[in-house]
């Protein structure tokens, strides 16, 4: 079992924004319309609305940033990726709100390429399909009754985000079930 060293890097990184940019650094926040700075598209993700919301994202990332990372680094940076793009895409085109800031959307997608992983395995096949099944009814409950399920945030719950990231996240395990092996080569 190898040291998950980006996920970790990646879990300090939004501790050390936290802690020296404080809650909700509006130089980093993504704003809509004409205050927005190029930067934001990813420096958002890593700023929170608190320390709560920052624990949350934390610990996934931990979690599902290792998981993926066990078997591929270049994976885990890949769907990083994917999920900041579809994240920021759902931000640019059908977001309403007037800012925007935190990690969890980009981590669905990391969900479902973890499940993927966890999938392959015999003894995770049946907890895998749950926890998607309950993500998504997760998602589902928060848009349906505008409230956020595990933490209490000032601002109003994105569950459209979420589900933005879950959409970027199944576009990468098409692709990673399509070049499994190639990408896997890549690895660091």
């Amino acid at each position: 079992m190898r040291l998950p060293i980006v996920t970790i890097g990646l879990s300090i990184t939004t501790i050390c924004v936290f802690l020296f940019a404080g809650a909700l650094p509006d130089h980093l926040v993504w704003h809509s319309g004409a205050d927005r700075q190029n930067w934001q598209w990813v420096s958002a993700h890593f700023a929170h609305i608190s320390g709560e919301h920052l624990i949350w994202n934390f610990t996934a990332l931990l979690l599902l940033g290792s998981i993926i990372e066990q078997t591929s680094r270049v994976v885990l940076g890949l769907a990083l990726v994917f999920g900041t793009v579809s994240v920021n895409i759902y931000l640019a085109s059908l977001f309403t709100l007037d800012a925007y800031a935190g990690l969890s959307g980009v981590l669905n997608s990391l969900l479902l390429v973890a499940l993927y992983f966890l999938y392959q395995l015999a003894d995770y096949k049946a907890a895998s399909v749950i926890t998607l099944i309950l993500s998504l009814v997760k998602i589902a409950v928060e848009y349906f009754f505008e409230l956020s399920i595990f933490s209490t945030l000032p601002w109003p719950a994105v569950p459209e985000a979420h589900f933005a990231g879950l959409i970027g996240g199944a576009i990468f395990v098409i692709i990673l079930d399509l070049h499994k092996r190639t990408l896997l080569k890549l690895d660091l």
